[in-house]
This record gives C-alpha cells, sequence and structure tokens, in this order.
C-alpha cells in the first residue's frame, strides 16, 4: 500500500522538491499550498496556513481520502529583510503566522489522526539562520529558532506515540525564496552596510546547494527508524552548526560581521 505525504509548499523549492522524491517512492502526495503544484501526479489542496479553518479542511480532505497521513512537511516560508526600526509589525505578525503558528496549529490536529493510525513523521523545514544571526533578517532567523525547540520539545512529548520529528536545517538553497523575500526602503545613510548584507545573503543562498540534494536527504530520514531531531544539511551546515553551538557569542557574532561586510 502506498504512503501518504501532505506538504505544506509543494508548489515551489524545496517542497516542490520533496514532492518529486517522493513520487519516486511511489508516495501518494499531497500538496497545500496558495498556489498549485505544477506536476499532475500531486494532488492540489487550497491552503492558507494562517486560516485555521483552511488547516482544518485541508487535514480533512486527505484524510476522507486516504484514511492516513504517514508523512506531513511543513515547507512554507516567508522573510523579510529591515532594521527594526522601520519595520511594520503586522508583517512581523504574518511573517510568525507563516513560519511558525501555521505548523503549530496542522501539528495540533494532525496529532490526534497520527495516534489514530499508530504513529507517523512530521518534518519542519527551518534554516541554519536559526542558530547563527543574519543580519536584518532576525524576524525569519527568530522564528526559525522558535521553530526548532517547539519540534525538539515536542518530539520528546510525541515519541511515546511513535510520532517522529525532525526540523532540517538546509543553509543557502538555490530558490527563488532569495527573490521573495520582502526588502523595505531604507534610509542607507543611517545604515550604509544594509544592501551589501543582502548581497551576500542572496549570493549564499543562490550559490548554495540545490533543492533536489535538500529533498534526497529528506526523504532519506524518512526512511529511518530513528530520524535525527535537528538535522543540518551538507558537511559545511554541520561544522557550522557545530561551530555555533561550541563558540562564545561575541565570536559568532564577529564572525557574521566580517561576513556580511558590516560597517
Amino acid at each position: 500500500m502506498s504512503k501518504v505525504a501532505l506538504i505544506i509548499g509543494a508548489s515551489s523549492g524545496i517542497g516542490e522538491a520533496v514532492a518529486h522524491e517522493l513520487l519516486k517512492q511511489n508516495y501518494i502526495v499531497y500538496n497545500g499550498s496558495r498556489s498549485r503544484a505544477h506536476n499532475e501526479q500531486i494532488i492540489n489542496i487550497t491552503v492558507d496556513v494562517v486560516n485555521d479553518e483552511a488547516i482544518r479542511r485541508a487535514l480533512r480532505i486527505v484524510w476522507e481520502a486516504e484514511h492516513r497521513i504517514d508523512v506531513f512537511i511543513y515547507s512554507a516560508g516567508f522573510s523579510m529583510s529591515t532594521p527594526l526600526e522601520y519595520v511594520d509589525f503586522s508583517d512581523v505578525y504574518y511573517l510568525y503566522q507563516v513560519n511558525l503558528f501555521g505548523l503549530m496549529v496542522f501539528m495540533k490536529y494532525l496529532i490526534p489522526l497520527f495516534k489514530i493510525q499508530g504513529g507517523g513523521r512530521i518534518i519542519g523545514i527551518g534554516s541554519m539562520g536559526s542558530i547563527i544571526p543574519i543580519p536584518y533578517d532576525s524576524y525569519y532567523s527568530s522564528a526559525k529558532a522558535a521553530l526548532n525547540l517547539f519540534l525538539q520539545t515536542q518530539a520528546i512529548e510525541l515519541k511515546r506515540f511513535k510520532i517522529f520529528i525532525t526540523s532540517v536545517l538546509p543553509g543557502g538553497v538555490r530558490t527563488n525564496f532569495t527573490f521573495k523575500r520582502k526588502e523595505y526602503w531604507i534610509d542607507t545613510q543611517k545604515y550604509p552596510d544594509f544592501n551589501d548584507a543582502g548581497y551576500v545573503l542572496g549570493d549564499l543562498e543562490q550559490k548554495g546547494m540545490s533543492p533536489i540534494k535538500v529533498a534526497r536527504k529528506i526523504v532519506n530520514i524518512l526512511n529511518r527508524k530513528k530520524p535525527p531531531i535537528i538535522l543540518p544539511i551538507g558537511l559545511k551546515n554541520r561544522l557550522l552548526y557545530s561551530l555555533a553551538i561550541i563558540v562564545p557569542p561575541r565570536w559568532l557574532n564577529n564572525i557574521v560581521y566580517k561576513k556580511y561586510r558590516l560597517k
């Protein structure tokens, strides 16, 4: 019997790549997003992750059609770049809804279904920015840091129910996410390094790994009996993750300060 995967955000980027890899593994794949996935084998459900009723409806559609959900992958994301004094807090609230609260709501209603079927897998797409501070991107980074700790805690609580959870930290990935990041107009006389920091971040992303490589790592951990709870993708990111944990915060900040050409 084919396994069933529900991917939130399979219309583009990492989510789309994971969907294609799971189709190769004979999964039945559902996409939940505001945009349709292009692959005709993917079953589309329109979902706005800031709407609780839309979330419940998506889960109900999959459950009634398949009577199980083996894998849930949350790949929705929104980012923006600005100094704090310029930020519109409606954007901050929306960012947290998309990157964190949407996942929480999905899990609230998904966990009882997983208990009925005797377990399941949850993958949250995090970010290396959750452990390494990125200038002017603190909103996205802090939301992903919260996602890491939330999933790590849930992994403890839900282990007894055979619900296994992983937060994936892919680092720089070549997707259109780079070009969808919302940027504010700011006074560069006050923040002369704002544009340079943005160029460095975009360059890191567009010179990073392919979404297919990330997708294959995710599929690999789905096949493991004991998946990792936090998974940096790639040797470089594993080393950076270890470095960020070990070195004092001041040292880490100095490294980032030089990397992002801050003045």
